[in-house]
């Protein structure tokens, strides 16, 4: 693979270390950092897998979505649009619930149902494009792929049949973003952003097996969402990540809309139809490419599936 220059934007996708606290999202460097899908998060004792972004290995220390956490924890995150980089995260109570105390650990209640969105149209046609950098999928035309995933650090193993639709990328201004609820980005003389319309269909849902040892026999209908890889352009240059979540419309919220925070044991199957938005950060004056990974796929070059935005 050849090398890349690798830009990664933390103003829209907060993340936190657990060794080092906050990466301060008003300072950005360009950094090389690898997606790491094998981390394992348990919560109050349970297993934990966000939908979305997988965690990033930066330096020997691991870079987590700090907003799926936080809302599975109760909590209510909100960011400061006057442009002081300040994150604020609340308790459902805002009292001293979440402190550290010697209490024993209480489990969080499961999150309100919710009304699921309209279901989308699912009537593109079947692209005959390979989805790699020199073949991506034209808009509006239909990917389909199968995947079966599974790796030494998590003890599952499930698989799917998913297809991805992009409908629609126009531009988004940075106050635009920031109207969304998060903090504003800094002008970047090499980037611009883009507000991308997906759907993503998910039949034949599975878990396969679960070691009999790993306390979560379960896996959650919602994860079995796209992973977001972010932007590639065909001069081989690409910015990791891409926000999903976060706002009202967004891909991921719609999917834990649709689902319902379902749970499949082993042998179950589950389906799935959602609608959404996805902000990605793209290069100016650039040919740039939506890509997701297909976790399934152990070479690593053609697990990236690359869509057209225009």
């Amino acid at each position: 693979m050849k090398k890349r220059v690798l830009l990664f934007i933390v103003s829209i996708m907060l993340m936190f270390s657990f060794a080092t606290g906050v990466f301060a999202a008003t300072k950005i460097t360009a950094i090389k950092a690898f997606l790491n899908s094998g981390v394992s998060i348990q919560i109050n004792g349970k297993k934990f897998q966000p939908s979305g972004l997988s965690p990033i290995v930066y330096n020997g220390k691991t870079y987590v979505p700090i907003i799926n956490y936080t809302q599975a924890l109760g909590s209510k995150i909100s960011f400061n649009n006057s442009g002081d980089g300040t994150y604020t995260i609340t308790t459902a109570s805002n009292s001293d619930e979440g402190k550290p105390t010697n209490d024993a650990v209480t489990t969080p209640s499961a999150p309100a149902k919710t009304t699921a969105p309209a279901a989308p149209s699912t009537s593109a046609k079947a692209t005959k494009a390979t989805g790699s950098l020199t073949s991506p999928i034209p808009l509006g035309e239909k990917f389909t792929f199968t995947s079966t995933f599974k790796d030494s650090y998590q003890p599952q193993s499930y698989s799917g049949t998913y297809s991805c639709t992009v409908k629609t990328a126009k531009p988004i201004t940075r106050d635009q973003i920031a109207a969304l609820g998060f903090s504003k980005p800094k002008e970047d003389a090499k980037t611009d952003y883009v507000l991308v319309d997906l759907v993503w269909e998910a039949k034949n849902c599975k878990l396969i097996s679960v070691e009999k040892s790993y306390d979560l026999q379960t896996k959650a209908l919602n994860t079995f969402g796209p992973s977001i890889w972010g932007t590639e352009t065909p001069s081989d240059n690409y910015i990791v990540g891409g926000t999903d979540y976060g706002f009202d419309g967004s891909l991921s919220t719609n999917i834990d809309k649709v689902t319902n925070y379902k749970e499949l044991s082993v042998g179950q199957t589950g389906s799935f139809t959602a609608e959404g938005k996805v902000i990605l950060s793209v290069y100016k004056n650039e040919v740039n490419y939506l890509v997701i990974k297909d976790e399934g796929q152990k070479d690593y070059d053609k697990s990236l599936i690359h869509f057209k935005l225009k």
